[in-house]
């Protein structure tokens, strides 16, 4: 009982830490969790994940084709490595997994994601915008974990104006507004472009802490006057 409340516990910290973009502690998490759990396609998928986001992309691949082996095709394993393919410079396979991922009855959510990512795959001018975002996010992730909150937010902020459909940028930015710079409005917009193309739980349940945080806020300040 008490081991499996401990696993439960982990789990919800892996996520919010994931969710914060604080990814060395996730990675942490979830590879604790998997070693507990080593025939868990979640532990292993959310693993990839933040393997991807950490910029580990040859570990990423391991964990997901095995995922993809072991439990067979299914959309967020194929999406998983359309994502990876996408920001680890590999543009025709990239290409490849979101048509896969488009013929495999996607979330109405994400259609135009796909279809905005097929575009940018389609040929290698529209990619180098994508690769560049790509650097930026990294300085972005570097200086987050400096804790130079300024110069991060404007790494991210480059990333999402060269790929629009950057969420990990866009929800980074705001996560350093809501927690660092307690700026609820400013880190509500940033949520709010990241769910533009992906209707993501954690970025849903970010907005809500932004806009309750933000109206916490005009409560506070319109007490006062």
């Amino acid at each position: 009982m008490i081991a499996t409340l401990r696993l439960r516990l982990m789990k919800r910290r892996a996520l919010s830490a994931y969710q914060e973009g604080d990814f060395t502690t996730a990675h942490s998490l979830f590879q604790r969790i998997l070693d507990a759990e080593p025939g868990s396609p979640g532990a292993r998928h959310n693993l990839a994940l933040t393997n991807i986001a950490m910029g580990n992309y040859e570990e990423a691949e391991r964990l997901l084709l095995q995922e993809l082996e072991d439990f067979g095709e299914y959309y967020p394993r194929l999406r998983a490595l359309a994502d990876l393919y996408y920001v680890g410079g590999r543009r025709e396979e990239a290409n490849a997994y979101y048509r896969r991922c488009s013929a495999s009855d996607p979330p109405e959510g994400d259609v135009d994601l796909l279809r905005k990512r097929i575009e940018l795959t389609d040929d290698e001018a529209r990619y180098d915008r994508v690769k560049r975002a790509h650097e930026s996010f990294a300085d972005g992730n570097r200086l987050m974990q400096e804790q130079r909150w300024d110069e991060a937010i404007s790494a991210f902020t480059r990333a999402a104006d060269f790929d629009e459909t950057n969420i990990h940028a866009m929800n980074n930015a705001g996560s350093i507004y809501l927690n660092h710079k307690s700026d609820p409005k400013q880190a509500a917009g940033f949520f709010r472009r990241a769910l533009r193309w992906s209707n993501m739980p954690w970025i849903r349940r970010n907005l809500l802490q932004a806009e309750k945080a933000d109206g916490d806020s005009t409560k506070r300040t319109g007490a006062k006057r």
